[in-house]
């Protein structure tokens, strides 16, 4: 019963009620004990698209397999979530910029050799990222911090998407 509470029922990752308790306690640890921490929102580009097209059948199969990438690409101490829709998570703790950098890199290259198929009909699917790291002086609360890596989130779309902008 527990499990059904914090895991999402598709991918299997942990959900956004999960994430937001994960988040909290993990800034209050960085805060308290001075621990590197980052926060990574991932979004998967012209996924309506895929829904649309190739219906939600599809559409789950993807969010499915990505979900996979995301866990083989992080590090055993990240936490993975499913944050809603197409969005993802990855709280990097003990992690920096360099560390998130290596992540999205990982996630490309596995993104970019997966081949989805419907039908016979084959398409690839990019991601893009953003990322804020906890700073105790200022970006010091998960609202703000939440905030932060959806706003380069945002600016990664903005800038042509299938990219990673950190902040």
């Amino acid at each position: 019963m527990a499990q059904m509470a914090t895991d999402d029922e598709l991918t299997g990752l942990y959900n956004r009620r999960y994430f937001m308790e994960a988040l909290e306690r993990e800034c209050e640890r960085a805060k308290r004990f001075g621990n590197e921490l980052i926060l990574c929102i991932l979004d998967l580009d012209h996924f309506k698209k895929v829904n649309d097209t190739y219906g939600h059948p599809t559409g789950d199969m993807v969010l499915k397999e990505f979900a996979g990438l995301l866990k083989s690409a992080s590090r055993r101490n990240d936490i993975v979530c499913r944050y809603g829709g197409e969005e993802f998570t990855v709280i990097c703790t003990g992690g920096t910029d360099i560390d998130v950098i290596k992540f999205y890199n990982r996630l490309q290259a596995l993104l970019e050799k997966l081949v989805f198929n419907h039908n016979g009909k084959e398409f690839h699917m990019t991601a893009s990222a953003g990322a804020a790291e906890f700073y105790k002086e200022t970006l010091n609360h998960s609202e703000q911090l939440l905030k932060a890596a959806d706003d380069a989130l945002y600016a990664a779309k903005q800038a042509g998407r299938n990219r990673l902008v950190v902040r």
